[in-house]
């Protein structure tokens, strides 16, 4: 491109690849075969839906009737039959006022953060949050407007910080019900339990969740991280049909008079092409797979990781394992240097497993790791393969396996 080279700025990107080349932070794409899915350690299709012959049923029913695409976004032509419906059975499965759809779950939850912030309410975001919750919070902050900050999971650091709004101030505070690169829990009720606590000392504030993670994976019927006991103290829950669902995009839940000022202001929502009808039809019969208890798709998902979980323990292999809390399908192996992190799934691919480095600036500092993510895709014998090549490939590294790192 002759006008970059003109305005300068081929020498800064040359300098921005080679500086993150040398910290083993340069990220690049790489084409997924379609017949490895039993060696794929890094896909969120957690229940495998995205290949479930009902789910493509429904799309391909979807496609005949509505087509490839919405043709407009949600305020003109875009909001369909379909999407209505998807709205009203979300509702009906988590036990919320209203629900808004989005294409991603990066869209959902920046344009809620923006609104939040819009509204004059203050998050306090656990320092582990997804970059997309940081991203709308910023937004808000930019005008001058105050971001705080708790250590991961900690009650007590997250009352300080709320404590230091005025009481006129509306405080949100802001969790994940699973957490995607720790694959720790959030102790939704002691957060419950806070909030109560404010409101006796004249403080309102609001508790945000992101589920992404959770919604379907867990939960009696595949509800998700938050059980239907505490839905009612659950302000705001955002969640994505690409993770456990199988397919794409996502959505708020929360009352309706914020659902609706989203609709109003929410320029994520406003000014984007709504997802395919057919998407929303697929997204349907996925619910409807996650909410039939007899197929226990839940409980087959827990029995893979624990047998990953197993393997691994029996072998030394360091896995990051929540301190309170069930077990994930996020396991993550901590390294500490990109380099190490990066080295080590290299070392997988070679064997034909995707386990892929998650590096800095992702996770923080000194804490880079290969996160394996469990789905029903695999199997028994992909596991066992799987944490025998990955204990091959500790060795091979030097010593220790793990960084102390602080």
């Amino acid at each position: 491109m002759p006008h970059l080279n003109a305005m300068g700025l081929q020498q800064q990107l040359k300098a921005f690849q080679q500086a993150r080349k040398e910290k083993a932070l340069w990220r690049s794409r790489q084409v997924t075969a379609m017949g490895t899915r039993a060696f794929n350690f890094s896909s969120n299709d957690y229940l495998a839906l995205s290949t479930h012959p009902k789910v493509i049923q429904a799309f391909q029913q979807g496609l005949e009737v509505w087509g490839a695409g919405s043709g407009g976004s949600p305020l003109t032509t875009g909001y369909q039959g379909p999407h209505q419906a998807l709205e009203e059975a979300l509702c009906a499965w988590l036990g919320v006022e209203s629900v808004l759809l989005f294409n991603s779950g990066y869209a959902a939850n920046q344009a809620c953060m923006k609104a939040l912030t819009q509204l004059g309410a203050v998050p306090a975001l656990d320092r582990l949050s997804h970059a997309s919750l940081y991203a709308g919070a910023l937004s808000g902050a930019a005008q001058g407007q105050r971001l705080l900050r708790f250590h991961h999971n900690h009650v007590e650091h997250a009352r300080k910080q709320l404590n230091t709004l005025p009481h006129s101030t509306p405080g949100v505070l802001v969790t994940e019900g699973l957490f995607s690169m720790d694959g720790d829990s959030a102790p939704l009720a002691d957060f419950i339990a806070l909030k109560a606590d404010q409101k006796k000392h004249g403080r309102n504030t609001l508790l945000f969740v992101d589920d992404a993670h959770g919604l379907g994976a867990r939960g009696q019927a595949g509800r998700g991280s938050v059980p239907a006991s505490y839905m009612s103290h659950i302000d705001l829950l955002t969640a994505t049909f690409g993770k456990a669902l199988g397919c794409q995009g996502a959505f708020v839940a929360g009352d309706k008079a914020f659902i609706e000022y989203l609709v109003q202001t929410a320029g994520e929502y406003i000014y984007s092409t709504a997802m395919p009808a057919a998407q929303a039809c697929a997204v349907l019969a996925a619910i409807e797979l996650v909410q039939d208890e007899s197929l226990a798709l839940q409980q087959q998902l827990a029995t893979q990781v624990k047998l990953f979980q197993q393997e691994a323990t029996q072998l030394g292999i360091p896995l990051l394992l929540p301190e309170q809390g069930p077990v994930s399908a996020i396991l993550p192996c901590v390294l500490g240097s990109a380099d190490k992190a990066l080295r080590l799934s290299q070392q997988l691919q070679q064997q034909g497993i995707t386990a892929v480095a998650i590096r800095p600036p992702t996770v923080p500092q000194g804490k880079a790791r290969v996160r394996f993510t469990i789905s029903l895709q695999q199997t028994p014998q992909s596991i066992q393969q799987t944490v025998q090549a990955l204990h091959q490939a500790l060795q091979q590294q030097s010593a220790p396996w793990v960084e102390e790192t602080q």
